[in-house]
């Protein structure tokens, strides 16, 4: 019986390890996600935050036990591949090791952290792209002692980061190093997107550069300093 292995759970994965079973009824076909959920609504986080999607439950597409059930794919969540023989088709988890016939890659990409001083030793931040972020910002980023967060990057998940958390009662400030907001934009719409952010509320820097966190003993981050040398006092970041 010839086995399939599929690596990654959210968006690509899934779909590949459905249609492998619609062409091939008999393979074996096994997905591991190093997660705890697949399929999840990635673009749909920044609208959980302000109460739009009304709980974590509806983020989530698709059930393990969907593909398990309907699809006969064996599923393995906080299963993390750590290392591929192409040679003699192997692969190795943190748990055991498998053999394949085909195999599929599809963990997409990593989100990118740019090198601010102290970022390695503060706590109070995240990226906004898997379910562990959202549930570190919705525990820590939206609670009542969160008065302000810093948004870093100003593309589409940011834009919507920043809106959702004004709507949910947050004093925000989004920064960006380009001259202007939704920069795979022409400037001019850009620019009229960035007067509708501050017209709501929303303080917005442009051809700005984060450089340092500036934080307490404990990591908790209590400024956000710029390369131009303004220091911004918040309770929370986001980089997106």
């Amino acid at each position: 019986m010839e086995r399939i292995i599929v690596i990654g759970g959210l968006s690509a994965g899934p779909s590949a390890a459905a249609k492998a079973r619609r062409e091939n009824e008999q393979a074996e076909i096994l997905l591991f996600e190093k997660g705890a959920n697949i399929s999840y609504a990635t673009c749909g986080m920044p609208y959980a935050f302000s109460g739009v999607i009304e709980s974590r439950d509806n983020l989530m597409v698709v059930k393990p036990e969907l593909l398990q059930n309907r699809f006969n794919i064996d599923v393995h969540l906080n299963e993390e591949i750590v290392k591929i023989d192409t040679e003699n088709k192997l692969v190795y988890s943190n748990v055991s090791d498998y053999k394949y016939d085909k195999l599929i890659f599809a963990t997409g990409a990593s989100s990118v952290v740019p090198p601010i001083g102290n970022i390695k030793l503060a706590s109070n931040w995240s990226t906004c792209r898997s379910m562990i972020d959202y549930d570190k910002i919705t525990t820590e980023g939206l609670t009542s002692t969160s008065k302000h967060i810093t948004v870093i990057g100003a593309g589409l998940i940011g834009i919507e980061v920043a809106e959702n958390l004004k709507e949910a009662g947050k004093k925000v400030t989004l920064i960006e190093g380009d001259t202007h907001v939704l920069n795979m934009w022409q400037q001019k719409f850009g620019n009229f997107a960035g007067n509708v952010l501050q017209s709501e509320g929303i303080e917005v820097l442009t051809e700005s550069f984060v450089s340092k966190f500036d934080i307490n003993e404990d990591g908790k981050i209590l400024a956000v300093e710029t390369k131009d040398g303004k220091s911004i006092p918040t309770d929370f970041v986001i980089l997106s």
